[in-house]
């Protein structure tokens, strides 16, 4: 059975709807989303939330919603910067400008890191190994394929992981290390969906190595 709102309650009830639509406002006119994120609806979302078993979570669950839209929308330029950063730096790569890939997909990074995008954040380190490859910094692309690897797994993507590990055996492979690179090509088609052209390619790699 529902009880009814003490006065502190409501007074914080209104004060969460009054957030939601001063947020909302900030948004649609485009003035300082990540002031009316913080300032106005986050704070009140956690307060609403806090209260005596979810009584005002509605509200809550609104005012959250709300946040989470204008973050979004917020680091949505920020990821399309990275994006053609990303798309740049791999036209350097094939032109063999490699230091010059590097830079760019360095810069990419550091992007969805701000913004919390794992996903991009584990697209680019496998293009950043790409291109540390190119430049002859083994240790470095090794490092980035790793990184790579272990962010493809958290995020649920196993055939994503197995493609940045083929990588790692075409390093291991092109610096001599045969056994090094069979290892890496075995696991990436444990992660590899079977069928895939990236499957078949890392299969026909292993065959050739022996």
């Amino acid at each position: 059975m529902s009880r009814e709102l003490t006065r502190d309650e409501r007074r914080l009830a209104a004060l969460a709807l009054i957030g939601l639509f001063w947020g909302a406002l900030l948004l649609a006119l485009g003035v300082a989303p990540w002031i009316a994120a913080v300032v106005v609806v986050a704070p009140l979302a956690a307060a609403a939330a806090a209260l005596h078993g979810g009584v005002l979570a509605e509200p809550a669950a609104r005012a959250r919603g709300l946040a989470g839209e204008i973050r979004a929308r917020a680091a949505e330029p920020g990821r399309r910067d990275a994006l053609r950063l990303n798309r740049q730096a791999a036209r350097l790569r094939r032109e063999g400008r490699a230091e010059d890939a590097v830079d760019l997909s360095e810069r990419a990074l550091a992007i969805f890191r701000r913004c919390g995008d794992r996903r991009g954040e584990a697209l680019t380190l496998n293009a950043l190994g790409l291109a540390q490859a190119r430049t002859g910094d083994e240790p470095g692309a090794l490092d980035s394929f790793e990184a790579a690897v272990a962010l493809r797994a958290e995020l649920g993507d196993d055939h994503g992981a197995g493609r940045v590990l083929a990588n790692v055996g075409a390093l291991h492979r092109g610096q001599g290390h045969d056994q090094e690179a069979r290892a890496a090509w075995h696991e990436a088609l444990e992660r590899l969906e079977p069928g895939t052209p990236e499957h078949d390619r890392t299969a026909r790699q292993l065959e050739r190595a022996g």
